[in-house]
């Protein structure tokens, strides 16, 4: 679930800077380089939930209003809930990614702390600033 997870959220991130666009890629806009990548993984979701299908609705509903975040993660939960029910897309989707050269890497942190008075903190990613105390 956590690999599907992060595949969704790299999937709207690529899709973000595009679809607010007026009459931009959700619309079918015409693109080049890296929005044309969106506009193939946008066709893509709505190919796979197509009307009919459930979640289509959310994808809908986003592409209307692609700035709304709570539109944003109702479509999120839909394509999620599609890929669970549909495995075999989520290879689909990683290829997808890879050839518009998002790479998708899962975190795993674990701590154990031992003692009284500890303020642990765990991070990832990059630019991060942690201030303690």
């Amino acid at each position: 679930m956590m690999e599907t997870t992060a595949l969704v959220t790299a999937a709207f991130d690529l899709l973000a800077p595009y679809a607010s666009q007026a009459g931009g890629i959700l619309a079918g806009k015409a693109a080049e380089g890296v929005a044309a990548q969106a506009v193939k993984l946008w066709g893509w979701l709505t190919g796979k939930i197509a009307p009919g299908v459930e979640g289509h609705a959310a994808l809908e509903r986003y592409s209307q209003t692609p700035d709304d975040p709570r539109r944003r993660t109702a479509a999120e939960l839909a394509v999620e809930d599609f890929l669970t029910a549909h495995p075999d897309s989520l290879a689909e989707l990683r290829a997808l990614l890879a050839e518009a050269g998002v790479t998708v890497t899962e975190v795993t942190q674990t701590m154990t702390v031992t003692g009284h008075g500890n303020k642990p903190v765990q991070v990832s990613g990059s630019d991060i600033r942690v201030k303690i105390g």
